[in-house]
């Protein structure tokens, strides 16, 4: 038997993409944390930051991106890596509602450096 290869025609497309640096696969989740009105929120320092965002979103547990709802969102300056809940994003939260917190580093520029990874809390007042 004779074994006949056949080339494909070369085109000319390209395909955009971005290269991600490989990251550690996340942990399975396990129970939700609890907040109260003085428990402090802390991520690690990220080299280069001009402010921290702190962005928190109600969350239904469900694996749709539309199972959560913004919430609100605290600036904290570089030198800080840790922060209580504002009284105003304090009345926002329902006793026993699960939410997500999540911390953007940016640059003087108020591009992205790096974000945490997601975060969840029960509201337990």
């Amino acid at each position: 038997r004779e074994r006949t290869t056949h080339a494909a025609r070369a085109t000319s497309a390209s395909l955009p993409y971005e290269v991600v640096e490989s990251q550690p696969q996340p942990e399975p989740e396990s129970a939700p944390a609890t907040l109260t009105g003085d428990t402090r929120l802390s991520w690690p320092a990220t080299p280069e930051t001009v402010v921290y965002e702190l962005v928190l979103h109600e969350h239904s547990g469900k694996e749709a991106v539309t199972s959560s709802q913004f919430v609100g969102r605290l600036l904290i300056p570089a030198q800080q890596q840790s922060t209580t809940l504002s009284p105003q994003l304090m009345e926002r939260l329902k006793p026993g509602s699960h939410y997500q917190w999540q911390v953007q580093a940016l640059d003087r520029h108020g591009e992205l450096i790096r974000a945490t990874a997601p975060a969840s809390f029960v509201f337990l007042p």
